[in-house]
């Protein structure tokens, strides 16, 4: 049979023992304290390849200018009836 893990505070682990069995014996083994201060923050590797292509593309956008993008729409659209090779959309 598979170990079943409670872990919680004394009130959650409370509410889940009176859920368990009472013909089975269990075992309740206390943590260190979960205090956020002494639990260091886990390192994430830096993704330098990834950092240099986002700067790369802010440096490549700097002079462009600005677009909003509600006409995105119909500009595609737009294209997609012939514009885009020229042909005026009402003919």
């Amino acid at each position: 049979m598979a170990q079943q893990i409670i872990e919680g505070t004394p009130q959650q682990l409370a509410a889940a023992l009176s859920k368990l069995s009472p013909r089975k014996r269990y075992r309740i083994v206390e943590l260190e304290t979960l205090d956020s201060a002494d639990i260091p923050a886990p390192k994430t590797p830096v993704n330098a390849g990834m950092i240099a292509a986002l700067q790369e593309i802010q440096e490549r956008g700097k002079g462009q200018r600005h677009t909003d993008g509600s006409q995105t729409d119909s500009m595609l659209r737009e294209g997609r009836a012939g514009a885009m090779w020229g042909d005026k959309p009402d003919e």
